[in-house]
């Protein structure tokens, strides 16, 4: 016996240790995982808790910041309803514009335009304290002077003509709003950032009398970010909405582009023009979200990732009066939450580490306990299984299941070895019995053979004596209508035995494999004519009217074994007209497959395959098909449902028992669809080689067709010359 090969399957100590592995892997790496999810989440939470106190306290501190000038401002109007200040006594406004500006220190200028176009103001310069006015309290020059520590003037420092207060923006805006307000942010004489507050003064009538005014310098702004209190490496700024300037931000960086030279002058940063990474980044990321106009009015949060770190952004809409709308933006690094979090992962990995390695080295010594008399075992049943039945395997074993599964498997090898000594037996005897019946069965088989050739032999020759002698009499013309009669009866007779006698002969050869098909070129339309007249004859003698179509699209040529193709359609017809009483039997030929349309001699021109095919569809049946096909429409013929039994003439019928085995033999199957007392359908697909260049099939003259008992040569060969006479051809 041969050698029986290990199978290409897991080892026994794989397949304990592994499992267990994985087990205490996915065990450990879950809750490793949720700890880490849940510690995300708990960063997450962090961060929006910290991000919204951060923000919570730069809008308290800006509210709180930019309150003063507006305080100055109410200060001032409510002396101007009190008659305490009146736009005709510059003197007195700049005395209490000096001392305001003395004790705010962050206040950059507090100045009042009248509406006869004078200025007065007093604010604050590197060198000191100054006081700004024009000459005569009228449109004109434009003069600072410098103050000592009373307000008074000590030193003219410069001077601007043709000054007026009431073309500039600050004083047209607020008497056009008539409320208090800020202006634009913008940038002071010396290139520090600043905005104006502005409060129109008005008399009793409505009529304007002036404009106050504080400037408020923003670096303190700046300052204050920087001192909130939020993660390690977070940023907080301010951002305008609708320009996207830079106010202020936790940074060293200024929120303005310094002059190059002393004649330039300095302009305002763009936040997304910010050398600082985290503000740029965090800024055109906003404006991916909300547009460029970064308007908004509720607070978002979003995150990004900056160098590979993922960054919490929480930006929150603060509006300063009617004309500041300014965003808060803080950002903080996920990093600065997560070193707890990593260190906890770290731990986890190396637990599951340990975990692991001891989990292994308990499987391993489980597995060896185990393993080691199963492959005992094992190698004992490879022996057995190649034909060794003398392998014992020792019953010593310290697991009780163990040694039961030997002691079991010495006596199944003890079984098998007398069963097999029995079996081998038994084998031999039955070999010899099916070797004595298949010669018994050839010797029946070649006497059956021998005895239908004898058959059809002894049969055919007086048959076909009969046959010629009763056509030569028919030609006697002095015969009555009687004898005529009773010859053209003896005839047909004649006819139809010698047609059973060949159907007989070909089932024979068929049951015993010896009938092979003998496929040649054939002329399609020819075949198809004289095949036509020839069906037309047999649905002639049962009185029915015979109508045939093939397209003009088919070949012109095709392989086939033209006369067992012949025979089938004959013996099909044959079998059609004994259910098929009355009215009309059409028969139709077309193409399933292929081109449709196209010249077959171009086809097979244009394909690449040197034989190509086709697949033929014929057909037959009681109840009309359609003549005229409809365009790039194969020919549609009406569907019944199929019964499960054949009608009872067709039950026995030997010809149609033929014509499916030919079939067979062609690769193809008879169908037959009918309803019972209604309509009959047979057809069946038949694919053929297409004859390209078939010129030796055009038959000029075509042959008469046989009806299926043609000549054969092994009835003929032994026949005696005076009953060899011509068969009966159509």
């Amino acid at each position: 016996m041969p050698q029986l090969l290990p199978s290409r399957g897991l080892s026994l100590r794989f397949s304990l240790i592994v499992p267990f592995l994985i087990e205490i892997l996915v065990a450990v790496g879950l809750t490793g995982w949720f700890s880490l999810r849940n510690g995300e989440k708990a960063v997450n939470e962090l961060a929006e808790q910290l991000q919204g106190e951060v923000s919570d306290r730069i809008q308290q501190h800006l509210e709180n910041y930019l309150e003063k000038p507006v305080e100055i401002n109410a200060f001032n109007a409510e002396s101007f309803r009190l008659d305490v200040l009146t736009a005709d006594n510059p003197q007195a406004l700049a005395r209490r514009f000096w001392q305001q500006i003395r004790v705010y220190e962050s206040v950059q200028y507090i100045y009042f335009g009248s509406e006869q176009g004078g200025y007065v103001g007093a604010g604050r310069e590197q060198d000191g304290l100054t006081l700004e006015m024009t000459a005569n309290f009228q449109p004109g020059s434009f003069q600072i002077w410098k103050t000592n520590s009373q307000g008074q003037r000590t030193e003219f420092l410069k001077s601007e003509p043709n000054y007026d207060p009431r073309q500039r923006d600050w004083y047209r805006d607020a008497i056009a709003r008539r409320q208090p307000d800020w202006q634009e942010v913008y940038l002071f004489v010396d290139g520090k950032l600043g905005l104006s507050a502005t409060y129109p003064i008005f008399d009793d009538a409505g009529r304007p009398l002036g404009v106050l005014g504080v400037d408020y310098m923003l670096k303190g702004i700046s300052d204050f970010l920087r001192s909130v209190p939020g993660s390690s490496h977070g940023t907080t700024f301010i951002l305008e909405q609708s320009s996207g300037f830079l106010i202020g931000s936790s940074t060293e960086e200024k929120p303005l582009i310094e002059a190059p030279t002393p004649e330039d002058e300095a302009q305002r940063l763009v936040a997304r023009h910010s050398s600082q990474a985290s503000i740029q980044k965090t800024t055109n990321e906003l404006i991916s979200q909300v547009g460029g106009s970064l308007t908004l009015n509720v607070p978002r949060r979003f995150t990004y990732d900056l160098a590979g770190e993922r960054q919490f952004v929480q930006v929150v809409p603060i509006a300063v009066g009617d004309s500041l709308d300014w965003l808060i933006v803080v950002v903080m690094p996920e990093a600065d939450f997560m070193a707890q979090i990593n260190a906890n992962t770290r731990n986890t990995i190396v637990l599951c580490g340990i975990a692991l390695a001891i989990a292994a080295l308990l499987g391993i010594l489980t597995a060896r306990t185990i393993a080691a008399p199963i492959a005992h075992l094992n190698l004992a049943a490879q022996r057995l299984a190649s034909g060794d039945f003398t392998p014992t395997v020792s019953s010593h074993y310290p697991t009780r299941e163990v040694r039961t599964l030997a002691a079991s498997f010495n006596q199944m090898a003890k079984q098998l070895r007398i069963s097999f000594l029995n079996l081998e037996k038994r084998v031999a005897e039955r070999t010899a019995e099916l070797a004595a019946a298949k010669e018994i069965a050839e010797q029946a088989s070649q006497a059956k053979s021998e005895f239908f050739a004898s058959m059809t032999h002894d049969f055919c020759t007086p048959l076909n004596a009969i046959l010629g002698h009763t056509q030569t009499l028919q030609q006697d013309a002095t015969l009555s209508p009687q004898q005529q009669h009773t010859l053209q009866t003896i005839h047909n007779c004649g006819i139809n035995l010698l047609g059973l006698i060949n159907n007989t002969l070909d089932l024979a050869q068929i049951t015993a494999h010896q009938l092979d098909l003998e496929p040649r070129a054939t002329n399609l339309a020819s075949f198809l004519s004289e095949l036509s007249a020839l069906l037309q004859i047999h649905t002639a003698q049962k009185g029915l009217e015979f109508v045939s179509y093939w397209p003009t699209t088919l070949p012109m040529a095709i392989s086939v074994d033209e006369r067992r193709l012949q025979q089938v359609l004959v013996n099909v017809v044959s079998s059609a007209v004994k259910v098929i009483t009355r009215g009309t039997v059409y028969f139709a030929v077309t193409e399933v497959l292929g081109l449709d349309g196209r010249d077959w001699q171009h086809r097979g021109e244009q394909s690449q395959d040197s034989t190509p095919q086709i697949t033929l569809r014929f057909h037959l049946d009681d109840r009309g098909i359609e003549l005229e096909p409809q365009p790039s429409q194969t020919l549609a013929f009406p569907a019944e449902p199929i019964s499960d039994r054949l009608p009872d003439p067709l039950a026995n019928d030997l010809g149609l028992i033929i014509s499916r085995q030919l079939l067979i033999l062609m690769d193809s199957q008879l169908q037959i669809t009918h309803t019972a007392g209604q309509s009959h359908q047979f057809h069946f697909e038949l694919t053929v080689p297409v004859v390209i260049h078939g010129d030796d099939t055009d038959r000029a003259a075509a042959p008469g067709l046989t009806t299926g008992y043609d000549d054969r040569d092994d009835m003929r060969r032994d026949e005696p010359s005076e009953t060899r006479i011509p068969r009966y051809n159509l």
